[in-house]
């Protein structure tokens, strides 16, 4: 098949396939089915090819792709778009090469470069947070627990407008409503004061749920829940 005899140069086989037009599953499966006597050598372990190729043909030396990817990490004028190619990763470099310096290499190769180079940067690990489950309540009276939600509503000449609905979870009345422009953190707040004015509910004694809204979780409604006793 020409698309082996083309990888054994050096082309990328995904670039191979995409340019005889051939699926991946069908190519291997042609491979097994043809190639399964064994007749043909099995491919040595050892990367001891020392080349890649370029799109106009020729081979480049694997010291010669060093010398380009340490060029792209020593240059520090901000300036030059070439400064922001050393953010990306194997896989963008590797596009970026055969776009700008017409060098085919797959990114692995790419990755096993910057390795010996020293060129990787540090990984770090970030913190997986908590997954929070919220709290089961049995709710007997009305004015214990309250939920809270934003929805948009389309309209004809202000597009989507914002409202806030606060509902009783016992008896499913709307205790509350905001509809306007914003739908800010005060606008939340304003709108749990006039909830708790229409139905006289004792502060102490309430239960507000809410999602991890911009609105919700704000320094001014948290420090407003604190203020007021409500659980939140």
């Amino acid at each position: 098949m020409l698309s082996l005899k083309y990888k054994s140069y050096g082309v990328c086989q995904r670039y191979l396939l995409e340019y005889f037009v051939i699926s991946s599953s069908t190519f291997y499966t042609t491979r097994r089915t043809f190639f399964s006597n064994g007749w043909i050598k099995k491919k040595d372990k050892k990367r001891c090819k020392g080349y890649s190729m370029k799109t106009t043909g020729e081979t480049i030396s694997d010291e010669e792709i060093e010398k380009v990817l340490v060029s792209i990490y020593e240059n520090e004028n901000c300036n030059e778009p070439e400064y922001y190619i050393k953010a990306l990763g194997d896989k963008k470099l590797s596009k970026v090469l055969r776009k700008r310096y017409g060098i085919i290499v797959n990114h692995k190769k790419i990755y096993r470069m910057r390795k010996e180079l020293g060129l990787l940067r540090k990984y770090k690990k970030h913190a997986k947070h908590a997954r929070k489950r919220p709290k089961n309540h049995e709710v007997s009276e009305r004015n214990k627990y309250w939920e809270a939600d934003i929805k948009f509503i389309p309209t004809e000449k202000d597009g989507y407008v914002p409202m806030i609905d606060i509902i009783d979870v016992r008896d499913r009345a709307i205790v509350g409503t905001h509809l306007g422009q914003k739908s800010k953190s005060k606008n939340f707040i304003q709108c749990i004061d006039r909830a708790i004015k229409y139905r006289e509910v004792d502060r102490k004694e309430l239960t507000i749920r809410t999602d991890n809204g911009p609105q919700f979780k704000s320094k001014a409604t948290e420090a407003y829940m604190e203020e007021m006793g409500i659980e939140h």
